[in-house]
């Protein structure tokens, strides 16, 4: 495809589903779905996708109550490839200063909960840059 952007999208919802991450319990749809138009599909597919992607990195790193999923899409969304600007209003500094007092209880992934204070505030810093680079590159 020309649009790489759709193109991701598209590939985002096929992930989704394949997944059985979609169509949401409860959403009414049966398969096979016949579809006059799949853009609504793509668009609702993508979006589970992404909120599940955040949903994991906030668990990982147990920032689940300091940030959601929303507040990352947020933050994330004035940010370009490459650049470190997120930081500029002091919000990723906020967030690495509260999760650093609670990440060993509540961070789920055990590679995580055993860093050191200050390794684990330059990870998070750095996976943060790397998963808000992987979506400005999309």
């Amino acid at each position: 495809m020309d649009d790489r952007n759709y193109a991701t999208k598209i590939m985002n919802a096929a992930t989704a589903i394949f997944e059985r991450l979609f169509p949401p319990a409860g959403s009414g749809f049966k398969y096979p779905v016949k579809l006059e138009d799949s853009e609504q599909i793509i668009q609702q597919a993508n979006n589970v996708s992404l909120e599940r992607m955040f949903l994991n990195f906030r668990v990982k790193w147990g920032i689940t109550e300091i940030i959601t999923s929303a507040g990352m899409r947020e933050l994330f969304s004035r940010h370009r490839y490459g650049l470190q600007d997120l930081d500029d209003t002091g919000q990723i500094r906020d967030i690495i200063a509260q999760a650093s007092s609670g990440y060993t209880t509540l961070a789920l992934d055990e590679a995580v909960q055993s860093l050191p204070k200050m390794k684990y505030r330059n990870g998070l810093r750095d996976a943060i840059y790397e998963l808000a680079d992987r979506l400005a590159e999309n």
